[in-house]
This record gives C-alpha cells, structure tokens and sequence, in this order.
C-alpha cells in the first residue's frame, strides 16, 4: 500500500480540490498505458458474473479464487485462495442521481421531528466562501425500518453544491451557539436535485457511515427485510473478486486487464484529471464500471496491514471485523497514479472522512 500524501493533504487543499471538482469531464487523450508483464502466482480465481435487473451483476459462487499478491505491497502479501458466496455487485458506483432518489424517499417517510437528519453550517475554519458551496449533513438518531439507528454527531455527506441544489426546510436548535461555525438546523423536509451535467456522476465525499446509512435506506426504499438480502458494502474479498472477474489471476493486475491506460480508465498520470461520470470509461471484462480509478470505494472492512497472514487456506468469506481506527478503501481515484489503480492495492481511511475521491458501491448477498 502507498499511504502517501494523497489523503492527508487535503483537509488544506479544500479551495484547489473545489476548483478541480468544478473542472469539466478529464480529457481522452493518447497516454501511454501502464503494464504489467506477468502477475505472481499461478490459477485462474476468475469469478463468473450475470446481469441482474437495477443495475446489479451477479458474482457466482467460489470455491477457490486466488486474492493478494506477493509482489505488490507488504499488506497485500500472502497471495491467498478464499471461497466466497455469490453476491450482486452494483455495474456502477452509487451516482449523485442514485444517492438523491434514495435521500429524498428518506426523508418524506421519516418526517417526524425525533427522527432527523441534521444539517451543520461548515466553513472548514472561517471562510465564509467555502461555507456557501458546501454543505455538511449529519445524521442525528435516524432509525430506518426500526432496525439500525445513527447517533448523533456522525457525519452522512459533505454536499458540494456543484453537484447538487438541495431545498431544504430548516429548524433551528435554540440550545445551540447562533455562531455560524457551530449552528445547528434540524431538516425537516429535503430534496436533493442533482445538477443535470452531475447527475452520472460518482457521489463523493460520502463518509463511512454515510454508505452505510445509503445501504440501508435503499433497503428499506426496496422494502427488503433487515437480513442478509439487504443492500451492503461489499466485503474487501468480494471487491477483489470481482475487480478481477472475468480473468485469470494472472491476467488481472488491474481491473482492466494487465495494462491500463487512460483510455480505460480515469487516474492521473503527469497532470491532475478530474472525475468523470460513472459510464465514461469502459467497464472491466464483465461489465463492472470504475474499478478502477474514478474513485475510491468504501468496503465493510476495518483495515489491519496483516489481515491476510492471519488468514487459513480456502477461508469463506473472509472480512475483518476486529475494531480499528480505519475502513479498507479500494479502487484508486483519478487523484492516483497507476500503481494505486492495482486490484490486489489496499488503502485505507478514518470512517468519517468526507474527501472528494470518495464513493462507494453496493452489493446484496445472493
């Protein structure tokens, strides 16, 4: 893993990220592709994958797909074989278009003032500027279908209104400071429009527990009963699989195949891009979109660099849910070189980071 500066610089690059942000569709243009001649190891692991209806693509069953490698990162190490359930992956990472239809349905069949959404003037210091194009939406004990309920404080999404227009109606929390940095509005009504040249766009700057809030709202949405059939983030291990659906282990150094170029995909190479909308680069060889680069995706895991040692031969159904500080992030962004774009690569982020190259994608177990 290359834990670079590429996350942690940000928090004061907020007015250079904007001005990317706001950037029109990244340029296609002849650039040289990055290869790999051979991947370590030997097998197939390729997962079979069908289309599904809403967007959705089955991965069948595993006995045996080969995950890792021994020639990336010390945290990708050992190359390992998992056996993994079937499970529906979405073609496309969530879209401003997705992530409004399922807010807006949320909202109007949760009206009820004890269960809200809150929303909190930001400045990001004091700017007022940056205060005006964004907006931050926090989640304040919203139970969903009575099953899972988010406490207060927890972060949902840092709305960049150049992506979206959002009409809100707000109360005002009178026990709160009337000081623009620190006042806090209840929303009782939201609707969130995207803006049309957005609306295929991937949503970003999503925490954590803002795709996991999604997840479940969608599931209520497609009145799906609290079990396993629900709407999730995917494991690290489905994420994998399916980035190297379609290949041989030895033929899926990238989700693209053993060479990536950016005509297929959307990371930077000399100069920074920009993010693109989520059918604007070529799906993988089974038709799954964007992963890799656009942006980085959450999946369901706490990180631990040495995940994988602990791991027996032919585990099912691995995920980390030991408790740790970080959530496993997958994917690349178009911030990233190549090297991050890697199906094996692993990176990871605090829960509640709302950063500009963060989306996610969701899944259903089969």
């Amino acid at each position: 893993m290359q834990h670079c500066g590429k996350i942690l610089y940000l928090n004061t690059m907020k007015k250079l990220v904007l001005v990317v942000l706001c950037g029109c569709l990244g340029l296609w243009c002849g650039c040289s592709n990055n290869s790999a001649s051979s991947a370590t190891g030997s097998g197939t692991g390729s997962a079979t994958v069908k289309a599904l209806a809403n967007n959705l693509r089955e991965v069948a069953a595993l006995d045996s797909v080969w995950l890792g490698s021994d020639s990336g990162d010390i945290d990708e190490a050992p190359k390992h074989s998992v056996r993994l359930d079937s499970f529906a992956m979405e073609t496309f990472e969530v879209t401003n278009g997705e992530f409004a239809e399922v807010m807006n349905w949320i909202m109007s069949t949760n009206p009820d003032s004890s269960q809200r959404i809150v929303h909190t003037d930001t400045s990001f210091g004091s700017d007022t500027v940056i205060s005006t194009v964004y907006e931050l939406i926090r989640v304040d004990s919203m139970a969903i279908s009575g099953d899972t309920v988010y406490h207060a404080g927890l972060p949902l999404i840092l709305l960049d209104l150049a992506y979206f227009t959002p009409d809100t109606v707000y109360t005002l929390d009178s026990t709160m400071s009337s000081n623009r940095t620190e006042r806090k509005k209840y929303i009782t009504a939201l609707t969130l429009t995207p803006v049309n040249s957005y609306i295929n766009y991937p949503v970003v700057q999503v925490s954590w527990y803002g795709a996991q809030f999604f997840c479940d709202a969608k599931s209520a949405k497609d009145s799906l009963s609290p079990d396993s059939s629900q709407y999730r983030l995917p494991r690290e291990a489905e994420w994998e699989a399916a980035a190297r659906a379609g290949l041989p282990y030895n033929s899926s150094f990238y989700p693209t195949g053993n060479t990536i170029s950016l005509h297929t995909a959307n990371y930077r190479q000399l100069n920074e891009r920009a993010l693109a909308a989520v059918n604007a680069y070529p799906p993988n060889p089974d038709s799954i979109y964007n992963l890799a680069g656009n942006a980085w995706e959450w999946c369901a895991d706490f990180y631990a660099a040495s995940f994988y040692t602990s791991l027996a031969a032919g585990v099912h159904n691995p995920v980390n849910t030991a408790t740790g500080p970080t959530m496993v992030i997958r994917g690349g962004s178009y911030m990233d070189d190549a090297r991050e774009q890697r199906s094996s690569n692993r990176d990871y982020l605090e829960p509640s980071r709302l950063e500009p190259f963060m989306g996610f994608r969701v899944v259903r177990t089969r």
